[in-house]
């Protein structure tokens, strides 16, 4: 018995080493520069989570300028979301249509001038509207990173670089912090808006200089290219065959949309209502909202890297691409449950540690979310608009949570214990959606016809 047990280990101590082997040597023959392609894209999406957060450490002061109530305040807050939620699916579209370099480059253009409109404005209504045409212009910004990583990543390698995207956001709201104080120190809240956008347009022009999709890369060779395009891991469907009604209403798309709701439930209290409660419940300065305040976003970088890898590595190792990914989304929604623990909190200091393991669960939790679309898309010009479909349905909670948590600050006198007793609700409800009913991870069949095996999970 004992040396069959010794012979069970031997053999699946040599089928680990071979297939990291082949790991390996698949990794040899990719092209270095893919790394470069991600960097340009997570880049974008920093400077997109700048111009969508500056707002809201402007907001305490903003508020005091324009004279605008906590209900305003809400509802301005959710007119960024309201267009970026109604423009995801067309975004992702168009980015399957025309290409990223063309699409994504339109948009930090897009977004920049509307960021220069938003510290123009003298009145709640065009505030109001420089927000809302600011959400359509960042649509494009989470599909396009998205399918960066489809296009230069193989299968293996996409759970880590999808946290190092959703690192990137990270970033761009943790250096938002800093940039916003020291624009609204040196010239008011109209300062960080001036600011961020210059840094886009910067960004525009190494964008147009450098990226290149793979086919047409001249900076890789063809072997590099067959490697990589042969690295993806999934078929070839041809658009005429599509079915969207079908593939909408697939287990995993719906899982998808359903968990990504939930997350962006308690993500919009970070990006809105976050500045305003350290300044009015936890009296927090300028300077301490620039330097203290910026401590939970920090934490959920490492959180976005590591939820990454740690799914990748689980999938190598221990378990199926499915089972990984669903651990690291269950125990990332989970530690985003304890952003209430953080409110009830007297001491500053065990507060912040809250929000701070709340803000490392979302990113723990969006890295392996972001990885979902290009997890199940049937071909290469399915990933986008899929990740369209899916970050739609998210920021649909962003829309109603910004202005329900105006109503609700209104309605609780200034109270933040009810918001955010939703948003932990909503992480709770987040990681028995992904443990239940999360299907296995493989490319959607969409095409009419196609074998009765490959129809599971589909509802209609």
């Amino acid at each position: 018995m004992q040396s069959e047990e010794q012979a069970l280990l031997l053999s699946t101590n040599s089928s680990l080493l071979a297939q990291d082997h082949q790991t390996q040597e698949v990794a040899a023959k990719l092209p270095k520069i893919r790394f470069l392609m991600l960097l340009l894209v997570v880049l974008a999406v920093a400077i997109a989570y700048m111009d969508r957060v500056n707002i809201a450490i402007a907001a305490p002061f903003l508020k005091k300028s324009l004279g605008i109530s906590n209900a305003e305040m809400g509802l301005v807050f959710g007119a960024f979301f309201w267009s970026y939620a109604a423009m995801q699916i067309p975004a992702g579209r168009m980015i399957d249509r025309f290409g990223i370099r063309i699409s994504c480059g339109m948009a930090v253009l897009w977004w920049s001038i509307w960021t220069t409109m938003t510290g123009l404005t003298n009145s709640v209504a065009s505030l109001f509207v420089s927000r809302l045409f600011l959400g359509a212009g960042e649509a494009a910004s989470a599909p396009s990173c998205v399918k960066v990583i489809y296009s230069w990543f193989p299968r293996g390698e996409r759970g880590l670089a999808t946290g190092i995207f959703d690192g990137g956001q990270r970033v761009g709201s943790a250096l938002a912090w800093p940039i916003a104080a020291v624009g609204v120190g040196l010239w008011g809240w109209r300062g960080p808006f001036f600011l961020t956008a210059v840094i886009g347009v910067i960004w525009l022009i190494g964008w147009w200089a450098l990226y290149r999709e793979p086919e047409s890369c001249r900076f890789i060779t063809d072997a590099q290219r067959e490697s990589l395009l042969s690295a993806r891991g999934s078929p070839t469907v041809s658009t005429r065959h599509i079915e969207w009604r079908r593939m909408l209403m697939h287990r995993n798309v719906l899982t998808q949309a359903l968990g990504h709701f939930c997350w962006d439930s308690v993500q919009y209290f970070f990006l809105t209502w976050f500045p305003i409660y350290l300044v009015h419940v936890r009296g927090f300065t300028l300077a301490e909202l620039g330097t203290l305040g910026v401590v939970p976003p920090l934490m959920s970088i490492p959180g976005s890297v590591f939820g990454g890898w740690a799914s990748d590595f689980l999938a190598r190792r221990h378990m199926s691409l499915t089972s990984a990914r669903k651990l690291c989304l269950v125990f990332g929604m989970l530690c985003a449950s304890t952003i209430l623990l953080a409110a009830l909190a007297q001491n500053v200091v065990v507060s912040m540690a809250f929000f701070s393991l709340s803000y490392a669960g979302l990113g723990f939790t969006g890295s392996n979310m972001w990885a979902l679309p290009a997890d199940v898309a049937p071909a290469n010009h399915y990933v986008a608009t899929i990740s369209g479909v899916v970050n739609c349905a998210g920021n649909m909670a962003v829309v109603i949570g910004s202005a329900l948590a105006g109503v609700l600050l209104t309605a609780f006198g200034g109270s933040f214990i009810a918001p955010l007793v939703l948003a932990s609700t909503f992480a709770i409800v987040g990681a028995i959606n992904y443990g239940l009913f999360l299907g296995r991870l493989e490319p959607l069949w969409v095409v009419e016809n196609g074998p009765p095996s490959a129809k599971e999970g589909y509802f209609l």
